[in-house]
């Protein structure tokens, strides 16, 4: 498939090529375009690296995104929340709402509607408070926010699957654990798939 055939970029390669030439964006800005929004990309190495982004950028990471979302059968009508970071892909590319240089997100395309709960793994109260009170039919979750959502949902014992029908765990650099996927899909009663 395509996507083998593409070498991916490890983030201390990024920052090696930052440190070599001093590009805060380590070659992947494109000069010859305006760019319309920067984002910080995500790492624990004390040195910032950014992606910059224009509108057909946007645009085309954004169709990329509904093709993600078609294949899960998200559609017309349903309801989609996000339990993630506002400058994570799965955030900024689903609706125009977040990003106003993005004039169609994914949500947008496919007739979705979504609802945020942007911020820290501790904040998986308010992710609970999401899927009791509005129901949605998927929720896009970062990794590192599953087991605080999974132990706060046992301890408010709200049950999961009666609420939401589909989770979909999301992971930079790496893809969360086969075993992790199957413990939070045994627990939860619901399928849970995972998006790198």
């Amino acid at each position: 498939s395509l996507a083998s055939a593409i070498p991916l970029t490890q983030h201390d390669e990024l920052l090696a090529e930052k440190q070599r030439t001093g590009d805060p964006f380590s070659g992947r800005r494109n000069q010859s375009r305006r760019p319309g929004v920067s984002f910080q990309v995500e790492g624990d190495a004390g040195s910032s690296l950014y992606l910059s982004l224009d509108a057909a950028d946007l645009r085309a990471y954004a169709e990329a995104l509904r093709g993600c979302w078609a294949l899960l059968g998200l559609g017309q009508g349903d309801l989609v929340a996000i339990f993630d970071y506002g400058g994570s892909p799965a955030s900024y590319l689903a609706s125009s709402v977040y990003i106003p240089y993005l004039k169609q997100g994914a949500a947008d395309d496919l007739g979705c509607t979504t609802i945020a709960n942007d911020g820290l793994p501790e904040m998986a109260s308010r992710a609970t408070d999401i899927l009791r009170y509005t129901r949605p039919r998927a929720m896009f979750i970062r990794s590192d926010c599953v087991h605080p959502f999974l132990e706060e949902a046992r301890r408010l014992e709200v049950e999961v699957k009666r609420q939401l029908q589909l989770l979909v765990v999301e992971a930079n650099e790496q893809i969360f654990p086969e075993a992790s996927r199957q413990d939070a899909e045994a627990r939860l009663g619901i399928p849970v798939l995972r998006m790198l």
